[in-house]
Protein backbone atom coordinates (compact mmCIF):
# COMPACT_ATOMS: atom_id res chain seq x y z
CA UNK A 1 0.00 0.00 0.00
CA UNK A 2 2.80 2.09 0.78
CA UNK A 3 4.71 1.60 -2.57
CA UNK A 4 1.12 2.48 -4.49
CA UNK A 5 0.74 5.62 -2.40
CA UNK A 6 4.84 6.82 -3.31
CA UNK A 7 4.19 5.80 -6.73
CA UNK A 8 0.92 7.84 -7.22
CA UNK A 9 2.55 10.78 -5.07
CA UNK A 10 5.36 10.26 -7.93
CA UNK A 11 2.92 10.59 -10.78
CA UNK A 12 0.94 13.89 -9.36
CA UNK A 13 4.50 15.64 -8.78
CA UNK A 14 5.44 15.17 -12.17
CA UNK A 15 1.53 15.74 -13.36
CA UNK A 16 2.17 18.96 -11.39
CA UNK A 17 5.70 20.12 -12.42
CA UNK A 18 5.12 19.95 -16.49
CA UNK A 19 1.54 21.29 -15.72
CA UNK A 20 3.34 24.47 -13.44
CA UNK A 21 6.04 24.87 -16.57
CA UNK A 22 3.33 25.30 -18.78
CA UNK A 23 4.92 22.26 -21.05
CA UNK A 24 3.37 19.29 -22.61
CA UNK A 25 5.27 16.11 -24.10
CA UNK A 26 5.09 16.63 -28.10
CA UNK A 27 3.77 13.35 -29.98
CA UNK A 28 6.88 12.46 -32.59
CA UNK A 29 6.73 14.60 -35.82
CA UNK A 30 5.14 11.83 -38.07
CA UNK A 31 8.45 11.22 -40.76
CA UNK A 32 8.36 13.39 -43.81
CA UNK A 33 6.80 11.17 -46.76
CA UNK A 34 9.99 11.37 -49.36
CA UNK A 35 9.59 11.63 -53.05
CA UNK A 36 13.25 10.67 -54.03
CA UNK A 37 13.16 7.76 -55.60
CA UNK A 38 15.77 4.64 -53.70
CA UNK A 39 16.98 1.13 -55.15
CA UNK A 40 17.11 -0.40 -57.83
CA UNK A 41 15.41 1.63 -60.94
CA UNK A 42 12.44 0.00 -62.68
CA UNK A 43 13.13 -2.27 -65.95
CA UNK A 44 12.49 -0.75 -69.35
CA UNK A 45 11.55 2.90 -69.91
CA UNK A 46 8.96 4.50 -67.32
CA UNK A 47 6.55 6.39 -69.23
CA UNK A 48 5.21 10.02 -67.88
CA UNK A 49 2.00 12.12 -69.13
CA UNK A 50 1.58 15.82 -68.96
CA UNK A 51 -2.41 17.35 -69.66
CA UNK A 52 -2.22 20.57 -70.44
CA UNK A 53 -5.14 23.11 -71.71
CA UNK A 54 -3.82 26.41 -72.15
CA UNK A 55 -3.97 26.74 -75.92
CA UNK A 56 -2.82 24.84 -78.93
CA UNK A 57 0.36 27.01 -79.26
CA UNK A 58 1.38 26.23 -76.18
CA UNK A 59 0.76 22.53 -76.53
CA UNK A 60 3.18 22.45 -79.28
CA UNK A 61 6.08 23.72 -77.43
CA UNK A 62 5.54 21.28 -74.67
CA UNK A 63 5.06 18.79 -77.44
CA UNK A 64 8.36 20.10 -78.75
CA UNK A 65 9.99 19.88 -75.22
CA UNK A 66 9.25 16.32 -74.35
CA UNK A 67 10.63 14.83 -78.12
CA UNK A 68 13.67 16.40 -77.31
CA UNK A 69 13.61 14.99 -73.63
CA UNK A 70 12.77 12.02 -74.60
CA UNK A 71 15.78 11.84 -77.17
CA UNK A 72 18.10 12.83 -74.62
CA UNK A 73 17.64 10.00 -72.36
CA UNK A 74 16.25 6.46 -72.53
CA UNK A 75 14.74 6.10 -68.89
CA UNK A 76 11.78 8.28 -69.32
CA UNK A 77 9.09 9.01 -72.02
CA UNK A 78 7.10 11.96 -71.68
CA UNK A 79 3.33 12.10 -73.42
CA UNK A 80 1.93 15.88 -73.74
CA UNK A 81 -1.72 15.33 -73.75
CA UNK A 82 -4.02 18.54 -74.46
CA UNK A 83 -6.43 18.01 -72.10
CA UNK A 84 -9.96 19.93 -71.71
CA UNK A 85 -11.00 20.88 -67.92
CA UNK A 86 -7.36 19.09 -66.49
CA UNK A 87 -8.35 21.34 -62.56
CA UNK A 88 -12.38 19.43 -62.57
CA UNK A 89 -10.60 16.01 -63.72
CA UNK A 90 -7.65 16.75 -61.39
CA UNK A 91 -9.78 17.51 -58.40
CA UNK A 92 -12.08 14.12 -59.09
CA UNK A 93 -8.57 12.06 -59.46
CA UNK A 94 -6.90 9.39 -57.89
CA UNK A 95 -3.12 8.11 -57.81
CA UNK A 96 -4.05 5.74 -60.64
CA UNK A 97 -5.79 7.81 -63.11
CA UNK A 98 -4.04 11.22 -62.88
CA UNK A 99 -1.27 12.34 -64.98
CA UNK A 100 2.39 12.86 -63.68
CA UNK A 101 2.42 16.45 -64.61
CA UNK A 102 0.00 18.99 -64.93
CA UNK A 103 -0.02 22.52 -66.88
CA UNK A 104 -2.32 25.14 -63.93
CA UNK A 105 -2.82 28.77 -63.60
CA UNK A 106 -2.44 30.92 -60.37
CA UNK A 107 -5.47 31.17 -59.22
CA UNK A 108 -5.93 27.41 -60.13
CA UNK A 109 -2.68 26.52 -57.91
CA UNK A 110 -4.68 27.82 -54.97
CA UNK A 111 -7.24 24.43 -55.09
CA UNK A 112 -4.10 22.18 -55.20
CA UNK A 113 -1.91 24.10 -52.84
CA UNK A 114 -3.77 25.71 -50.21
CA UNK A 115 -5.16 22.67 -48.38
CA UNK A 116 -1.34 21.61 -48.55
CA UNK A 117 -0.02 24.19 -46.27
CA UNK A 118 -3.09 24.66 -44.91
CA UNK A 119 -3.19 22.34 -41.44
CA UNK A 120 -7.29 23.08 -41.17
CA UNK A 121 -7.80 21.87 -44.23
CA UNK A 122 -7.37 18.37 -45.16
CA UNK A 123 -4.61 17.75 -47.66
CA UNK A 124 -6.03 16.47 -50.83
CA UNK A 125 -2.49 14.86 -51.63
CA UNK A 126 -2.83 15.82 -55.28
CA UNK A 127 0.65 17.10 -55.79
CA UNK A 128 4.14 16.96 -55.07
CA UNK A 129 5.90 20.12 -53.95
CA UNK A 130 8.88 20.43 -55.47
CA UNK A 131 11.54 22.10 -52.50
CA UNK A 132 12.30 18.47 -52.08
CA UNK A 133 13.61 18.18 -55.87
CA UNK A 134 15.23 21.56 -55.69
CA UNK A 135 17.62 20.66 -52.60
CA UNK A 136 17.77 17.31 -53.68
CA UNK A 137 19.73 18.24 -57.19
CA UNK A 138 20.66 21.64 -55.87
CA UNK A 139 19.06 23.06 -58.30
CA UNK A 140 19.36 27.19 -59.20
CA UNK A 141 16.29 28.89 -58.89
CA UNK A 142 18.06 32.09 -59.59
CA UNK A 143 17.44 31.52 -63.17
CA UNK A 144 13.50 33.03 -62.70
CA UNK A 145 12.44 36.31 -63.10
CA UNK A 146 12.45 36.73 -59.28
CA UNK A 147 8.68 37.93 -58.48
CA UNK A 148 7.26 35.08 -60.89
CA UNK A 149 8.61 32.53 -58.27
CA UNK A 150 7.22 34.27 -55.74
CA UNK A 151 3.49 32.59 -56.44
CA UNK A 152 5.37 29.69 -56.66
CA UNK A 153 6.86 29.42 -52.67
CA UNK A 154 3.62 28.97 -50.34
CA UNK A 155 4.25 28.15 -47.14
CA UNK A 156 8.09 28.59 -47.16
CA UNK A 157 8.78 26.59 -50.18
CA UNK A 158 8.73 25.90 -53.66
CA UNK A 159 5.40 24.18 -54.94
CA UNK A 160 5.24 24.85 -58.57
CA UNK A 161 7.36 26.36 -61.32
CA UNK A 162 6.39 29.05 -63.31
CA UNK A 163 6.58 28.33 -67.11
CA UNK A 164 4.29 32.07 -68.72
CA UNK A 165 4.28 35.09 -66.83
CA UNK A 166 1.30 37.42 -67.35
CA UNK A 167 1.02 40.99 -67.64
CA UNK A 168 -2.79 42.34 -66.51
CA UNK A 169 -2.64 46.29 -67.81
CA UNK A 170 -4.64 48.36 -70.73
CA UNK A 171 -4.20 47.95 -74.45
CA UNK A 172 -4.17 51.46 -75.19
CA UNK A 173 -4.71 53.18 -78.75
CA UNK A 174 -2.15 55.36 -78.89
CA UNK A 175 -3.70 57.73 -81.84
CA UNK A 176 -6.87 58.86 -79.52
CA UNK A 177 -3.82 59.35 -76.79
CA UNK A 178 -1.83 61.74 -78.40
CA UNK A 179 -4.76 63.55 -79.82
CA UNK A 180 -5.35 64.68 -76.52
CA UNK A 181 -1.82 65.38 -75.47
CA UNK A 182 -1.10 62.58 -73.43
CA UNK A 183 1.31 59.71 -73.88
CA UNK A 184 1.46 56.42 -72.25
CA UNK A 185 4.04 57.49 -70.07
CA UNK A 186 1.46 59.85 -68.42
CA UNK A 187 -1.18 57.24 -67.64
CA UNK A 188 0.18 56.51 -63.98
CA UNK A 189 -3.12 55.77 -62.72
CA UNK A 190 -6.17 55.29 -63.38
CA UNK A 191 -7.28 58.86 -62.32
CA UNK A 192 -5.03 59.58 -65.07
CA UNK A 193 -6.90 57.09 -67.47
CA UNK A 194 -10.42 58.82 -66.80
CA UNK A 195 -8.82 62.47 -67.18
CA UNK A 196 -7.83 61.40 -70.93
CA UNK A 197 -11.09 60.01 -71.75
CA UNK A 198 -12.96 62.70 -70.58
CA UNK A 199 -11.08 64.91 -72.99
CA UNK A 200 -10.77 62.36 -76.06
CA UNK A 201 -14.99 62.36 -75.38
CA UNK A 202 -15.07 66.66 -75.08
CA UNK A 203 -13.08 66.78 -78.48
CA UNK A 204 -15.04 64.49 -80.08
CA UNK A 205 -12.32 61.46 -80.36
CA UNK A 206 -13.72 58.72 -78.99
CA UNK A 207 -17.73 59.05 -78.08
CA UNK A 208 -17.08 56.06 -75.31
CA UNK A 209 -13.39 55.45 -74.71
CA UNK A 210 -12.81 52.76 -72.00
CA UNK A 211 -14.10 48.94 -72.44
CA UNK A 212 -15.22 47.18 -68.86
CA UNK A 213 -13.16 44.19 -69.02
CA UNK A 214 -15.57 42.55 -65.99
CA UNK A 215 -12.70 40.39 -64.27
CA UNK A 216 -11.16 40.59 -61.15
CA UNK A 217 -7.61 40.60 -62.32
CA UNK A 218 -7.52 44.47 -63.18
CA UNK A 219 -8.59 44.71 -59.93
CA UNK A 220 -6.37 42.65 -58.19
CA UNK A 221 -3.22 44.05 -60.15
CA UNK A 222 -4.42 47.91 -60.01
CA UNK A 223 -4.75 47.36 -56.39
CA UNK A 224 -1.50 45.37 -55.89
CA UNK A 225 0.46 47.76 -57.82
CA UNK A 226 0.14 49.66 -54.86
CA UNK A 227 1.35 47.03 -52.23
CA UNK A 228 -1.57 46.55 -50.59
CA UNK A 229 -2.48 43.60 -48.97
CA UNK A 230 -5.67 42.74 -49.20
CA UNK A 231 -5.60 40.04 -46.85
CA UNK A 232 -3.97 38.04 -44.15
CA UNK A 233 -1.61 35.09 -44.18
CA UNK A 234 0.69 36.57 -46.60
CA UNK A 235 -2.08 37.84 -49.15
CA UNK A 236 -2.62 34.14 -48.78
CA UNK A 237 1.04 32.68 -49.40
CA UNK A 238 1.00 30.99 -45.87
CA UNK A 239 -2.45 29.70 -45.72
CA UNK A 240 -5.96 30.49 -46.90
CA UNK A 241 -6.87 33.90 -45.71
CA UNK A 242 -9.49 33.76 -43.41
CA UNK A 243 -9.66 37.60 -43.37
CA UNK A 244 -9.58 40.29 -45.65
CA UNK A 245 -8.24 43.95 -45.06
CA UNK A 246 -10.45 46.09 -47.17
CA UNK A 247 -13.03 46.10 -44.52
CA UNK A 248 -10.98 49.49 -43.30
CA UNK A 249 -8.00 51.97 -43.71
CA UNK A 250 -6.38 52.54 -46.58
CA UNK A 251 -6.84 48.92 -48.58
CA UNK A 252 -10.44 50.05 -48.17
CA UNK A 253 -9.61 53.44 -49.69
CA UNK A 254 -8.05 52.08 -52.45
CA UNK A 255 -11.07 49.63 -53.11
CA UNK A 256 -13.99 52.44 -53.16
CA UNK A 257 -11.39 54.44 -55.14
CA UNK A 258 -11.24 52.21 -57.35
CA UNK A 259 -15.34 51.55 -57.62
CA UNK A 260 -15.40 55.79 -57.82
CA UNK A 261 -13.35 55.36 -60.65
CA UNK A 262 -16.33 53.27 -62.60
CA UNK A 263 -18.56 56.09 -61.26
CA UNK A 264 -17.11 58.55 -62.86
CA UNK A 265 -16.75 56.82 -66.10
CA UNK A 266 -20.36 55.53 -66.14
CA UNK A 267 -21.32 59.40 -65.06
CA UNK A 268 -19.75 61.01 -67.84
CA UNK A 269 -20.66 58.26 -70.46
CA UNK A 270 -17.31 57.05 -70.89
CA UNK A 271 -17.49 53.30 -70.65
CA UNK A 272 -18.88 50.90 -73.26
CA UNK A 273 -22.11 48.63 -72.07
CA UNK A 274 -20.34 45.38 -70.49
CA UNK A 275 -22.97 42.84 -72.62
CA UNK A 276 -20.72 44.08 -75.62
CA UNK A 277 -18.79 40.96 -76.35
CA UNK A 278 -14.93 40.37 -75.55
CA UNK A 279 -14.29 39.98 -78.96
CA UNK A 280 -16.92 42.59 -80.57
CA UNK A 281 -15.06 45.16 -78.30
CA UNK A 282 -11.50 44.08 -79.46
CA UNK A 283 -12.49 44.64 -83.36
CA UNK A 284 -14.28 47.80 -82.24
CA UNK A 285 -10.90 49.12 -80.48
CA UNK A 286 -9.07 47.80 -83.64
CA UNK A 287 -11.79 50.00 -85.60
CA UNK A 288 -10.87 52.90 -83.74
CA UNK A 289 -13.98 53.01 -81.32
CA UNK A 290 -12.71 52.18 -78.15
CA UNK A 291 -9.04 53.78 -76.93
CA UNK A 292 -8.58 51.54 -73.74
CA UNK A 293 -9.66 48.10 -72.76
CA UNK A 294 -8.19 46.51 -69.52
CA UNK A 295 -6.73 42.81 -70.58
CA UNK A 296 -4.65 40.37 -70.07
CA UNK A 297 -1.16 40.77 -72.09
CA UNK A 298 -1.82 37.09 -73.94
CA UNK A 299 -4.56 38.78 -75.68
CA UNK A 300 -2.00 40.83 -77.82
CA UNK A 301 -2.30 38.18 -80.88
CA UNK A 302 -5.89 39.44 -81.14
CA UNK A 303 -5.49 43.11 -80.31
CA UNK A 304 -2.69 42.65 -83.27
CA UNK A 305 -5.10 40.44 -85.66
CA UNK A 306 -7.45 43.47 -85.03
CA UNK A 307 -5.58 47.11 -85.22
CA UNK A 308 -3.84 46.87 -87.79
CA UNK A 309 -5.01 50.23 -89.16
CA UNK A 310 -4.42 52.24 -85.84
CA UNK A 311 -1.00 52.73 -83.26
CA UNK A 312 -1.37 50.66 -79.90
CA UNK A 313 0.14 49.59 -77.47
CA UNK A 314 0.21 47.67 -73.95
CA UNK A 315 0.66 49.27 -70.86
CA UNK A 316 1.05 47.55 -66.79
CA UNK A 317 -1.30 48.04 -65.04
CA UNK A 318 -1.24 51.70 -63.85
CA UNK A 319 -2.45 52.61 -59.68
CA UNK A 320 -5.60 52.71 -58.44
CA UNK A 321 -5.01 56.25 -57.13
CA UNK A 322 -3.23 59.46 -58.35
CA UNK A 323 -0.02 59.89 -56.56
CA UNK A 324 0.43 56.45 -55.61
CA UNK A 325 4.10 54.76 -56.18
CA UNK A 326 3.67 52.40 -58.55
CA UNK A 327 5.46 49.08 -57.02
CA UNK A 328 5.53 46.96 -59.69
CA UNK A 329 3.61 43.95 -61.18
CA UNK A 330 2.04 41.26 -59.75
CA UNK A 331 2.88 37.66 -61.32
CA UNK A 332 0.57 35.41 -62.59
CA UNK A 333 0.15 33.01 -65.93
CA UNK A 334 0.52 29.13 -66.60
CA UNK A 335 2.52 26.73 -63.85
CA UNK A 336 4.06 23.37 -63.73
CA UNK A 337 3.05 20.97 -61.36
CA UNK A 338 4.15 17.33 -60.21
CA UNK A 339 1.40 15.05 -59.43
CA UNK A 340 0.91 12.60 -56.47
CA UNK A 341 0.61 9.27 -58.31
CA UNK A 342 2.18 7.49 -54.99
CA UNK A 343 5.44 5.95 -57.59
CA UNK A 344 8.98 8.15 -56.99
CA UNK A 345 10.67 7.20 -59.93
CA UNK A 346 7.40 8.58 -61.46
CA UNK A 347 7.70 11.60 -59.81
CA UNK A 348 11.56 12.09 -59.46
CA UNK A 349 11.18 12.23 -63.69
CA UNK A 350 8.18 14.29 -63.65
CA UNK A 351 10.63 16.39 -61.96
CA UNK A 352 13.33 16.13 -64.22
CA UNK A 353 11.03 17.06 -67.04
CA UNK A 354 9.88 20.44 -65.26
CA UNK A 355 13.76 21.36 -64.72
CA UNK A 356 14.07 20.50 -69.23
CA UNK A 357 10.98 22.96 -69.44
CA UNK A 358 12.55 25.68 -67.71
CA UNK A 359 15.63 26.38 -70.52
CA UNK A 360 15.21 28.99 -72.72
CA UNK A 361 14.01 27.78 -75.53
CA UNK A 362 11.55 26.62 -74.34
CA UNK A 363 10.57 29.41 -71.72
CA UNK A 364 10.57 31.94 -75.01
CA UNK A 365 8.47 29.94 -77.00
CA UNK A 366 5.79 29.47 -74.44
CA UNK A 367 5.73 33.21 -73.42
CA UNK A 368 5.35 33.19 -77.30
CA UNK A 369 2.99 30.43 -77.53
CA UNK A 370 0.26 32.38 -75.18
CA UNK A 371 1.48 35.90 -75.36
CA UNK A 372 3.12 36.14 -71.94
CA UNK A 373 6.90 37.53 -70.43
CA UNK A 374 9.29 34.69 -70.00
CA UNK A 375 9.74 33.35 -66.49
CA UNK A 376 13.56 32.31 -67.26
CA UNK A 377 15.49 35.72 -67.33
CA UNK A 378 17.63 33.88 -70.22
CA UNK A 379 14.92 33.13 -72.26
CA UNK A 380 14.38 37.31 -73.08
CA UNK A 381 18.11 36.91 -75.98
CA UNK A 382 16.41 33.50 -77.18
CA UNK A 383 16.30 34.30 -81.08
CA UNK A 384 12.90 33.77 -81.60
CA UNK A 385 12.10 36.36 -78.72
CA UNK A 386 14.34 38.73 -79.46
CA UNK A 387 12.60 39.02 -82.46
CA UNK A 388 9.70 39.22 -81.42
CA UNK A 389 10.98 42.47 -79.18
CA UNK A 390 12.12 43.82 -81.74
CA UNK A 391 8.32 43.72 -83.83
CA UNK A 392 6.70 45.09 -79.86
CA UNK A 393 9.11 46.33 -78.44
CA UNK A 394 6.82 47.68 -75.72
CA UNK A 395 7.44 44.13 -74.27
CA UNK A 396 10.86 45.20 -72.79
CA UNK A 397 9.14 47.95 -70.54
CA UNK A 398 6.84 44.92 -69.46
CA UNK A 399 9.52 42.74 -68.85
CA UNK A 400 11.77 45.65 -66.79
CA UNK A 401 8.70 46.37 -64.88
CA UNK A 402 8.73 42.63 -63.77
CA UNK A 403 12.28 42.47 -63.43
CA UNK A 404 11.94 45.32 -60.89
CA UNK A 405 8.69 44.58 -59.09
CA UNK A 406 9.52 43.20 -55.57
CA UNK A 407 9.98 39.73 -54.67
CA UNK A 408 6.54 38.97 -52.45
CA UNK A 409 3.95 41.41 -54.36
CA UNK A 410 1.56 38.73 -56.04
CA UNK A 411 -1.75 38.80 -56.38
CA UNK A 412 -4.29 37.47 -53.88
CA UNK A 413 -4.01 33.12 -53.64
CA UNK A 414 -7.65 32.23 -52.46
CA UNK A 415 -8.72 28.29 -52.60
CA UNK A 416 -12.59 30.13 -52.75
CA UNK A 417 -10.98 32.54 -55.47
CA UNK A 418 -14.21 31.06 -58.37
CA UNK A 419 -16.70 32.03 -55.89
CA UNK A 420 -15.41 35.64 -55.10
CA UNK A 421 -13.99 36.33 -58.34
CA UNK A 422 -18.27 35.91 -59.60
CA UNK A 423 -19.44 38.25 -56.79
CA UNK A 424 -17.21 41.26 -57.97
CA UNK A 425 -18.15 40.26 -61.73
CA UNK A 426 -21.96 40.91 -60.72
CA UNK A 427 -20.37 44.14 -58.70
CA UNK A 428 -18.98 45.76 -61.19
CA UNK A 429 -21.69 44.69 -64.12
CA UNK A 430 -24.51 46.16 -62.15
CA UNK A 431 -22.16 49.25 -61.58
CA UNK A 432 -21.24 50.63 -65.00
CA UNK A 433 -24.46 49.74 -66.51
CA UNK A 434 -26.22 53.13 -67.82
CA UNK A 435 -28.90 54.33 -65.68
CA UNK A 436 -27.21 52.49 -62.70
CA UNK A 437 -27.09 54.38 -59.43
CA UNK A 438 -24.62 52.23 -57.29
CA UNK A 439 -22.20 54.02 -55.50
CA UNK A 440 -18.72 53.41 -54.75
CA UNK A 441 -19.36 52.66 -51.50
CA UNK A 442 -22.06 50.46 -51.78
CA UNK A 443 -20.01 48.49 -54.23
CA UNK A 444 -17.37 48.08 -51.60
CA UNK A 445 -19.91 47.18 -49.25
CA UNK A 446 -21.36 44.53 -51.97
CA UNK A 447 -17.18 43.38 -52.41
CA UNK A 448 -16.97 42.54 -47.98
CA UNK A 449 -20.13 40.78 -48.34
CA UNK A 450 -18.76 38.71 -51.18
CA UNK A 451 -15.45 37.88 -49.73
CA UNK A 452 -17.09 37.10 -46.66
CA UNK A 453 -19.65 34.79 -48.08
CA UNK A 454 -17.18 32.68 -50.37
CA UNK A 455 -14.89 32.43 -47.67
CA UNK A 456 -17.35 31.17 -45.09
CA UNK A 457 -19.03 28.72 -47.72
CA UNK A 458 -15.10 27.49 -48.06
CA UNK A 459 -14.23 27.18 -44.80
CA UNK A 460 -17.74 25.60 -44.33
CA UNK A 461 -17.55 22.37 -46.90
CA UNK A 462 -13.98 21.54 -45.67
CA UNK A 463 -16.17 21.55 -42.06
CA UNK A 464 -14.23 24.38 -40.60
CA UNK A 465 -15.44 26.55 -37.40
CA UNK A 466 -13.71 29.96 -38.22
Amino acid sequence: MKKLTVLLLLVALVAFSVFAQGKTEAAPAAEKESHIPTGPAPEGTIELVMWDDMNLEVDAVFKKAAEDFNASQSQYHVTVVFTDGVQAKMLSSTPADRPNIIQTTGNQSSKYINPHIDDRIPDLNLYVPLQEFIDYDKFDTSIFIANTSAICVRGGEWQMFPIGNVAVGLFVNTDMLAAVGYTVDDLKSYRDVYNAALKMKQAGVCATPMYPYIHIDPFNFAIRSEGIELYNNNNGRDAIPDKYFFGEGDAKDAVVSWFQFWVDMREAGLVVQPDVARNDAIQMFGNGEIAFYPMYLDYFAAFAKASENIHWEFVCSPTVREGKANLGQSPGGIFAMVCDVDDPWKEYGSWLFLKWLEQPEYSANTALGVGYAPTVVAAREYPTYVEYLEKYPYMNKVIDIQNSTEYGLTMPLLAYHGDFSNEYKNILTNLVKEGSTITATEAWQALCKGAEDARDMYFMQAGVVL
